[in-house]
């Protein structure tokens, strides 16, 4: 319900042709700089979390040590992440599994997606080629055919009219010399 409230209201404005003048083009690049200042605030306060070492409990070093992870006393925030996530793939959860694998960059989707790519470049490279020869193999003058375009499209400019040579066009030349 307040959903369509906000459409309404929003539809509303837009219908009362608000007037954008200078006043609100500074009002909203002042907006839109002070969302970008708290935005990059907030990212920077993640990575320092992210790479914060946070006391860890003997469970989570346990743990840790059966993942593999030999530095426990210097694991970060993301690490812990990864591992928590990786453990929730090797339970079956699908999606961090996804997660895992597109993060390492081993997932399946990827590496088909690379084997597409590849096969697509290869087409066109082969495309192109095939294309560079016809159009070397019709360049002006090199065939018959090209060359009797050529004479036609000179004859056309210089303002010639060209009269085929065919027997009816013979005879009825030598009927009108008589």
């Amino acid at each position: 319900m307040a959903k369509r409230a906000l459409v309404k209201a929003q539809l509303d404005n837009l219908k009362s042709g608000t007037p954008f003048n200078a006043e609100t083009a500074k009002k909203a690049n002042l907006k839109s700089r002070e969302s970008a200042r708290r935005n990059k605030s907030a990212k920077r306060v993640f990575s320092m979390l992210l790479e914060s070492l946070p006391q860890l409990d003997d469970r989570t070093r346990d743990t840790l040590t059966k993942l593999g992870i030999k530095d426990i006393d210097d694991t970060d925030t993301m690490t812990l992440i990864g591992a928590a996530m990786v453990q929730k793939a090797i339970r079956g959860d699908n999606r961090a599994a996804q997660f895992v694998f597109k993060i390492a960059g081993q997932d399946g989707d990827s590496e088909i997606m690379r084997e597409r790519n590849a096969i697509e470049r290869e087409k066109l490279k082969l495309e192109r080629e095939k294309l560079e020869a016809i159009r070397a193999s019709q360049a002006p003058g090199t065939s018959k055919e090209n060359s009797l375009i050529d004479a036609l499209t000179e004859a056309a400019r210089a303002g010639l009219a060209l009269v085929a040579d065919t027997p009816e066009n013979a005879d009825s030349g030598d009927a009108n010399e008589e």
